[in-house]
C-alpha cells in the first residue's frame, strides 16, 4: 500500500490557482491501482467576467510497469539466466 499526495499553489494568468490530491493505492506485481480525491480552486483576476471556480472530484488510476521495477523474487532469476538489468 502507499499514499500518493500532490499539492501546489500558484498565480499567472489567474489572480491565485490551488490544489490538493490525496488517496490511496496499491502496488501489485504488473504495476498499481490508485484512487484519490482531488481539489482545484481558480480564482481570476478583476477583469475576467467570472470571479472564481472550483472543481473537486474523484480520481481512479491504473499504473502498467512494462520495464521498470523488477520484483525481489524475479531479480534473483535474472542473474542466473544471465539478464542484464
Amino acid at each position: 500500500w502507499f499514499v500518493p499526495y500532490y499539492a501546489d499553489i500558484g498565480t499567472g494568468e489567474s489572480k491565485m490557482t490551488w490544489q490538493v490530491n490525496a488517496g490511496v493505492g496499491y502496488q501489485f506485481d504488473w504495476g498499481a491501482l490508485i484512487g484519490s480525491w482531488r481539489y482545484l480552486d481558480y480564482e481570476f483576476k478583476s477583469s475576467s467576467h467570472i470571479e472564481s471556480q472550483s472543481f473537486s472530484g474523484p480520481l481512479v488510476g491504473v499504473v502498467f510497469e512494462f520495464w521498470g521495477r523488477v520484483p525481489a523474487r524475479a531479480s534473483s532469476r535474472c542473474a542466473r539466466t544471465g539478464f542484464i538489468r
